[in-house]
């Protein structure tokens, strides 16, 4: 489990990473990532990097589903957790395809996707 300031919560922290964020895709998700300095200035939102997930309704009907999918994405992220450089904000966003995915596949999913984030900007 993430620390509570290192998990995106609200709608409009949602908004912001999928408004102004990079969208990364990959086989078993979509990634959408934003610096922390675009932002400073206008909202004080600190410099931790942040975590969220989408899995909506549209993805399986079933919450038992959905919820299992979230896990496996938040397990994966904590044992990766050390490449993200502070100071981002990045929201994951499953595909359907993860579903039948391997928990190793998805973790190295990940893992080559954050090698793709640059240091700095």
């Amino acid at each position: 489990m993430l620390a509570k300031n290192n998990r995106i919560r609200t709608r409009f922290e949602f908004d912001k990473v999928r408004k102004f964020g990079r969208q990364y895709k990959s086989r078993f998700f979509y990634m959408y990532a934003v610096r922390v300095q675009e932002f400073n200035g206008v909202w004080d939102i600190g410099e931790e990097t942040r975590v969220g997930f989408i899995v909506s309704n549209k993805f399986d009907k079933s919450a038992v589903v959905r919820n299992k999918v979230k896990r496996r994405f938040r397990e994966c992220l904590r044992a990766n957790f050390a490449q993200v450089s502070r100071g981002w904000w990045i929201v994951f966003h499953p595909r359907k395809l993860s579903l039948e995915a391997e928990y190793a596949e998805i973790c190295a999913d990940i893992a080559k996707v954050l090698q793709e984030l640059p240091v700095s900007r």
